[in-house]
Formats: structure tokens, C-alpha cells, sequence
């Protein structure tokens, strides 16, 4: 995934958020957040949980909240 831009990361975060994957058994955004831009990623993951509802009720079960509190 580090070929992925951080757009298309966020993208992929927020649709498996916004689904309620279980992701428990898998690394599933290991690689989207081992980047050296996951501070790009977490900030557009915050601004689409402005506009998702859905993705905003979710969010704190697979992000952490300090990694959220921290791009505020």
C-alpha cells in the first residue's frame, strides 16, 4: 500500500469503518498507517467522519482516540 496516496488510504479506512469490518485478525491498516504521511491520512480520515455519520460513530473502535486527539 505505500504506493497508495494518502487520499486512497483514508478512502480505504473509511470504508472498512464505515462497513464495521472485523478486522481483529488481520493487520488491515497496518500498512496504511506505517507511511511517513499517517498524519496526512488520520487528518483527512477526520475531516470525511465530518461529512459520515456513520464513519463517525465508528471511528473510535478502530483508531485510536489519542491518534485522533492528537490531529485536532
Amino acid at each position: 500500500m505505500s504506493k497508495w496516496t494518502p487520499n486512497e488510504r483514508a478512502n480505504y479506512m473509511a470504508r472498512v469503518i464505515r462497513e464495521g469490518r472485523d478486522i481483529s485478525e488481520r493487520d488491515t491498516f497496518s500498512q496504511c498507517l506505517e507511511c511517513n504521511d499517517v498524519d496526512k491520512v488520520l487528518q483527512i480520515l477526520l475531516e470525511m467522519s465530518q461529512r459520515s455519520p456513520k464513519l463517525k460513530k465508528n471511528l473510535s473502535k478502530y483508531v485510536s482516540e489519542w491518534a485522533l486527539h492528537e490531529e485536532e
